[in-house]
């Protein structure tokens, strides 16, 4: 699913704070985003992978919802 408004920041303590919106464009509900977020150096070499799953579990995103 595609993000939409990604925003990367610096939080007070110096770490990376990232927001952004998922628009469901599928024609069932989600129920669970899985998020992969890799970063990469200037020579594009992988620094670090990491995964998870929305914090809202409870959330569900209809078709053509958006989950922020």
């Amino acid at each position: 699913m595609p993000m939409e408004d990604l925003v990367i920041s610096k939080s007070p303590e110096g770490l990376l704070v990232l927001n952004a919106s998922v628009r469901n464009n599928r024609t069932f509900q989600v129920h669970h985003i899985k998020i992969i977020l890799e970063f990469f150096d200037k020579d594009e070499n992988s620094l670090c992978k990491i995964e998870g799953f929305d914090i809202q579990s409870l959330h569900t995103t209809k078709p053509e919802g958006k989950f922020v």
